[in-house]
């Protein structure tokens, strides 16, 4: 669009009017002339490059996974210690 109005000396709202014909904003220009459009491209792209690292990878899975042996084998344990102070002795 700057081009447009540097080059062929177009008012703003001429080269707007212009930009979808060309292909350089979409139907509604409202994203594209705000900067929302190119900042979801840079979300977009800064995603592909992180969200890997924050995906579990196998180690975290098995730490997880141990972990949650460990909770069920405390609870079962407490359960017993439970069960067996409410057991009375006659």
């Amino acid at each position: 669009m700057l081009s447009q109005m540097g080059e062929k000396g177009l008012s703003y709202d001429e080269a707007l009017k212009n930009a979808p014909k060309l292909g350089f904003v979409e139907a509604d220009p409202t994203n594209d002339v705000t900067g929302k459009d190119a900042a979801y491209n840079i979300a977009g792209k800064l995603f592909v490059k992180v969200a890997p690292c924050l995906l579990p990878n196998n180690a975290i899975m098995a730490h997880i996974k141990n972990e949650l042996m460990l909770c069920k084998l405390r609870v079962k344990v407490l359960a017993q210690r439970f069960l067996l102070d409410q057991v009375q002795v006659v």
